[in-house]
This record gives structure tokens, C-alpha cells and sequence, in this order.
């Protein structure tokens, strides 16, 4: 770096040709870091009564939620008051368009000019990285999410793990003491179903989901949230390693790249159907019909607002 008149720091000119360099790679690269989001819940059966084709979108799904949580909120529908520490983290998930990285940066080489073998290496290795921190990021913001919806729901229960913030480990014991309490989300076992796949292809998660698997016979919402839990702590702890490119996986078995960024998101759609079950609870006796949309023809959409928190992961001609 050189000092510009003012003191600060400027780029070299290598630097600057080597970010003129990927950003035109970048430009005939035709995709974005998230990508996966939908690719993980795409319909590969080509069945009209596929559940992948009955799901909102999931950035869509992510809005849908923040809005029924935001109009139950503002009409008094819900017990406990601070469902901002849940809206806010909602928000900032639906708001990510894309991310950007160079994973050159740290390379002080002539070899991306040089060879184009190299150059293309670092371009796919640039593109694991944004796709894996687009999931990272969707998914640190939804378990902020899911942690404050913990906190909000039933408080007078399990005080202990309340005192102790251990929050994920009380939103399995909520779905496990209060089981007949919660709703039975259409589709949950299917998105488990598939959570646990990806897990498991994506590989270094394997003691932890044995672990799951022998506490849990049923794919409910105590697995998903335990799953979650789990999940959670294993990137926490540094556990994870980043993925290669399919094109460049050095011997790693295929589709472990593409499992290892796709479980982000079915993890993370698993989280918004649990905040749902944990916002069903957390309903008023008295809550009434909300207005908290529109319909394709643009009518508002009026619902209790129990049916409503059900089916936000649906397409809404599909039962909840």
C-alpha cells in the first residue's frame, strides 16, 4: 500500500490490477451467493405433488414471517411484549442480496496473471466462499431469531435455562415437555428429512448426528430443534471446514461441497417453521383475524392469526 497526499493508505497498482482482474471474471460468472437458497428445496422428482413445489420461496418465506410476527405484535395478539429482538434479525436475513469476496486477497503471487489454471481455481474457490458466508450469514441472523422467540415463549417454564441463556437447549426442552401444546407444521418431517440428509453428506457433522439420531425417533419439532441446536454449536466451535468447488474437490466425495452450503439453508428453513410453532404458542385466547397482507389479486389477506403462523412456509392455495 502507498500513502496518498492526505496520509492514507492506497492500493498498488498490483493490487488494483489484480481486482480489475477478478472483477471481470466476475462479470461472466453467472451466479450470486445465495444462490443455493432455493436450489436446496428445488423439485428434483419432477412430480406435480412434490412438497418442494408446495414452499414459499425462501427469501419470500423469510419476509412472510417477519410480517405476521410484526401485524400480531402491533395487534396486541400476542402474551409476552419484545418481539423486536425478533423482528430485527428477520429483517437483516431477508435483506442480504448478495456478498462478495476475494479470496486472492491474501495471495501476493503473479500466478492468477500467469497461469490461467490458477486464475481459474481462485475464481471457483472465490465463489465457494461467497455462497458459504451468504449461508453463514442467513443463518446467524435466523438463530438470533429463533434464540429471542425461546426467550419470548412460555417464560414462566424451565426459569433455569432462562437464567442460564441456554436458549437452544430450552427451545428443544419446550417442543419435548409441551409437545401436545404445539402445532404439527405441514411438511415438518420432510424438511427434517431433509436436513438430516444434507448433514450427513456434507460429512464432519457425523458424531453429532449420531448423537441426534439415537435421542430421537421421530423427525418433530424436539429433533429439528435439537438438530438445530447441534448445528449451531458445531460452527460455533470452529468445526466446519470450507468447502471446494465440485469442479475442484481433490478426491472429496461429490456433492459434499454443495451439501456442506445447502444445509445452512434447510437448517435455516427448519429454524423459521420452529419460530412459527413457538409463535403459536405464544398467541393470545383473545387474539383476533388479522389483515397482514394480499393475495396474488391483491386483496387483503384475513386470517386468524394461528392459521396464518402455520402455513407461512406454503404457498398459500396449499393446506396448512
Amino acid at each position: 500500500m502507498n500513502d496518498d497526499t492526505n496520509g492514507q493508505p492506497t492500493e498498488s497498482a498490483d493490487m488494483r490490477a489484480r481486482r480489475s482482474f477478478l472483477s471481470n471474471d466476475e462479470e461472466s460468472t453467472p451466479h450470486t451467493a445465495f444462490d443455493p437458497a432455493n436450489e436446496t428445496f428445488s423439485c428434483r422428482c419432477g412430480k406435480p405433488s412434490c412438497f418442494s413445489n408446495r414452499l414459499q420461496p425462501f427469501r419470500e418465506h423469510i419476509a412472510r414471517l417477519y410480517r405476521a410476527i410484526a401485524v400480531c405484535e402491533a395487534e396486541g395478539c400476542l402474551n409476552e411484549k419484545g418481539w423486536s429482538r425478533v423482528l430485527y434479525p428477520l429483517q437483516m436475513a431477508a435483506s442480504l442480496e448478495d456478498i462478495r469476496a476475494d479470496t486472492s486477497f491474501v495471495d501476493d503471487s503473479a500466478s492468477l496473471f500467469l497461469c490461467s489454471t490458477a486464475a481459474e481455481y481462485e475464481a471457483a474457490k472465490t465463489e465457494m466462499a461467497c455462497k458459504y458466508v451468504g449461508g453463514l450469514s442467513v443463518f446467524t441472523f435466523l438463530w438470533m431469531a429463533y434464540e429471542a422467540t425461546v426467550e419470548l415463549t412460555l417464560p414462566n417454564e424451565l426459569k433455569k435455562l432462562l437464567k442460564q441463556k441456554s436458549l437452544g437447549e430450552r427451545g428443544r426442552r419446550l417442543f419435548e415437555d409441551h409437545a401436545d401444546s404445539f402445532p404439527s407444521p405441514f411438511g415438518l418431517k420432510t424438511l427434517a428429512g431433509l436436513t438430516e440428509q444434507l448433514c450427513e453428506r456434507g460429512i464432519l457433522f457425523d458424531d453429532r448426528l449420531d448423537r441426534i439420531r439415537r435421542k430421537f425417533d421421530e423427525r418433530g419439532l424436539a429433533f429439528s430443534a435439537e438438530i438445530c441446536r447441534e448445528f449451531r454449536n458445531f460452527i460455533a466451535h470452529g468445526e466446519d471446514e470450507a468447502p471446494e468447488h465440485e469442479d475442484w474437490h481433490h478426491g472429496r466425495g461429490q456433492g459434499e461441497a454443495t451439501a456442506r452450503i445447502r444445509r445452512f439453508y434447510s437448517i435455516s428453513r427448519l429454524l423459521m417453521v420452529l419460530i412459527q410453532a413457538l409463535a403459536v404458542v405464544g398467541l393470545s385466547a383473545h387474539a383476533q383475524e388479522i389483515e397482514w397482507g394480499y393475495d396474488d389479486d391483491f386483496e387483503p389477506l384475513i386470517q386468524e392469526p394461528r392459521a396464518v403462523l402455520v402455513g407461512l412456509h406454503l404457498l398459500d392455495d396449499e393446506p396448512s
